[in-house]
């Protein structure tokens, strides 16, 4: 699941010090836990590329 690989490049970001990406995944894995808890049941893949493409969207319109 797209959770998944998130979570083990968080942890590879986290060890090479990348602040930029970890705060990402971090948001994204924040957005996912939201999404779950909205939903009340587990996240599928296409409820996981659904928020990914939400929260990318809200990023677009912030910096316009």
């Amino acid at each position: 699941m797209l959770s998944d690989q998130i979570r083990n490049d968080l942890n590879a970001a986290m060890k090479a010090g990348e602040a930029l990406r970890v705060s990402v995944m971090r948001m994204a894995l924040s957005a996912f836990n939201y999404k779950k808890i909205d939903l009340q049941r587990d996240l599928t893949e296409a409820d996981e590329v659904a928020v990914v493409q939400n929260e990318a969207k809200k990023r677009r319109e912030a910096i316009e």
